[in-house]
This record gives C-alpha cells, structure tokens and sequence, in this order.
C-alpha cells in the first residue's frame, strides 16, 4: 500500500508496466529482423517465438512435493525463549532495521493462549504492533516473526527477488514451534502473502488450534482462478521481475517507512506455490487446525477474494470455519492491519479479527 498523497496502481497497471517493455522489445526485434525478411515473416516468427515461450512456462507443473512440515514444537516457555534468542534474534542482527524484527509481546511464563501474527509480502512485523499490544492486554503471548528476506534497512532492495516457498515454510515451521512452547493454545493470523503462510501452519502443523487468513495472497486481484494459475507458473518460470510500488516515484516513494518500495514476481510465484501446496493438500487430507476464519474485502484490488473463499469451502468440510467480508462500504484497502496504511481504518477491522481469533474482549 501507499502512503498518503502517493499515487497507488492496480495490481492490472502493474502487470501492463511489465507487459509494455516486454512488447516493445519484441517490436525491436521484428523491425531489425524485417531488414532481413519480408516485415509480415518477421512478425510472425517473433510472435510465435513468444507464444512458444509463454505456453511452455505456463505449463511447468508447480512442484510442492516437498513443502511438508518439519515440526520440532518447544515443550517449554524456557526452551522457546532460547531458540528465539539464539536462532531468530541471532539472523537479525546484521542487516535489518529497528522496525524490521521479530516481535514478541510475552508475560514471563508460559501462557495459555499463544498468537502467531504473520505480516504480509513485502511488509514486515511492524504492522504487527497495534493489533499485537491488544492480545497482549488480553493476556496472550503474541509472536509477530519476521518473513525470509524482509526487514532490510534498505527498503528499495531486491531482496524478494530470492525468496522461495521453502524459505517461507520454514519461517512458518520454526514459529509454530516457539509459540507451542510459548503457549497451550497456539493461532496463527496472517495476512496476504503472511495469510498463505498462516494457511499452510493451518493446515499441516497439528500444534495450530486455529488459523486466521486475512485477505490471504491465493491469486492476484484483476485474475480469475485460471489466469492465476498461469501468473503463478510463469512468475516461477520467468526470470523475476522487479515491480515499483510507486512506478512514478520508484525509490523516492515515501511508503510506510517500514515496507519495502518494490515487488518481485518471483516472490509473488513463490508464494503462490506455497498456496498451491495448501490447496493440493486440503483436497484430500484434512486440516491439522481444529478451526479457521477467512476473512475477505470487497475492495480489495490486490488479491483475488475468491479464491480465499474456496480455500475456506475446503477447509469447512472438515473444520468449522468462520467467515466475514468486509463490504465495498467500508472502502478499505487491502491492508487491514497495519495502521500506517491511509486506505486502512483499524477501528473497523480489528473488533472483527479480535473476535475471529478469539479474543473479542480485547
């Protein structure tokens, strides 16, 4: 999202900023060819060099054999404490600003309820720290872990460009197993690309008691489930290309000060592979969570809201799963947690996921 006064392009004007150069290339390349053949020859040989290009990628089956859990839950406040200490705490002192780490909101012992708030691509645990103090004065332990590859005091890096599904099941792996030492009752929230990871904790780590997928990142807004489906295999397949938040202002886009500037495609066909493993599983094998919640916005732009709702359709027929949407009224944005974000109002949409994890008192 963007910050107040900036200018702010559709998921749709960031994949023609892609497209366009990609085209005038190709032109390029028939007008030089066309000095050797006939113009319509050149043409059409270009054109079906590209199509051949495209319909292979988007034919690569997305491999997701192996993101399958690794568990090694905490049997203890103590132990938790000491992997977070000398495992995530150790990773983040070089490299990644104050408004970058992990953060945890804890009461000195284990307690009985345990919150896992997972931010979203590109954004960072700070997003996490209105929502995360309110569990807490509730009486839970919260645990707001920093994704792979983000929280860099460079926020124009190309850091995303690298990041995998794998990267991103671990980070879900080793949070459920601090939380299950942190607390008895362990949820997981996520939002966007976090809520494709809170779905994947929700689905094979059977310490989760429950998962909360806010506006989760299954498919990009502007695409019906088919053409996602493509997006994510050609994202993979493709080399990454970096898209501008602001594609006007690029690096000098003011943003939240704690998100980054850009996005990767990569990063976007990473996570998408990880949503795609989610899927695949919860065909057949019901979820280890005992309970879910999806939550949807009408007017978001950034993700595909249907596709969060099949994801719940297979979840609720082994699980009881909530669902609200918050209606095109509300004019949010697709941030709907982070309170820096000017297109969110959190005074709208925290009663309602305090409530969907549990915790409505707070």
């Amino acid at each position: 999202m963007t910050a107040a006064g900036a200018r702010t392009t559709t998921v749709r004007q960031k994949v023609v900023a892609v497209v366009v150069p990609i085209v005038a290339g190709l032109a390029g390349a028939v007008v030089l060819t066309a000095r050797l053949v006939p113009w319509w020859a050149a043409l059409a040989g270009w054109v079906g060099v590209a199509a051949l290009l495209v319909a292979v990628a988007a034919a690569i089956p997305v491999r997701t054999a192996g993101l399958v859990p690794r568990p090694a839950p905490c049997g203890s406040f103590d132990e938790a404490m000491a992997r977070l200490d000398s495992g995530v705490r150790a990773r983040e002192r070089d490299g990644v600003h104050l408004l970058g780490v992990t953060r945890l909101w804890d009461h000195g012992r284990r307690t009985e309820q345990v919150a896992v708030l997972f931010h979203g691509l590109s954004n960072g645990p700070h997003s996490m720290t209105a929502l995360g103090p309110r569990l807490h004065a509730a009486g839970w332990t919260v645990l707001a872990p920093r994704l792979p590859r983000h929280g860099h005091a460079d926020l124009a890096t190309d850091a995303l460009r690298r990041l995998t599904a794998e990267e991103l099941r671990d980070a879900a792996d080793e949070a459920v197993d601090i939380a299950a030492g942190l607390g008895r009752s362990v949820a997981v929230l996520g939002i966007s690309g976090g809520g494709v990871v809170a779905a994947w904790a929700g689905q094979f780590r059977r310490e989760v008691d429950r998962a909360v997928l806010v506006a989760p990142m299954f498919g990009l807004g502007g695409f019906g489930a088919r053409l996602n489906a493509v997006v994510v295999r050609l994202a993979l397949a493709l080399p990454s290309v970096s898209l501008w938040k602001d594609p006007r202002l690029k690096a000098d886009h003011p943003g939240l000060g704690h998100n980054y500037k850009r996005m990767h495609s990569r990063a976007v066909g990473e996570t998408g592979r990880l949503g795609v493993a989610v899927r695949r599983a919860a065909r057949s094998v019901p979820p280890a969570a005992a309970s879910a919640a999806v939550v949807t916005n009408a007017a978001d732009r950034a993700v595909t809201g249907s596709l969060a709702v099949r994801m719940g359709d297979l979840w609720a027929r082994w699980i009881p799963v909530d669902r609200h949407e918050f209606p095109p009224s509300a004019r949010l944005g697709h941030e709907l947690i982070d309170p820096a974000d000017p297109e969110g109002d959190v005074a709208v949409t925290y009663p309602v996921l305090l409530r969907l994890l549990g915790a409505a008192g707070a």
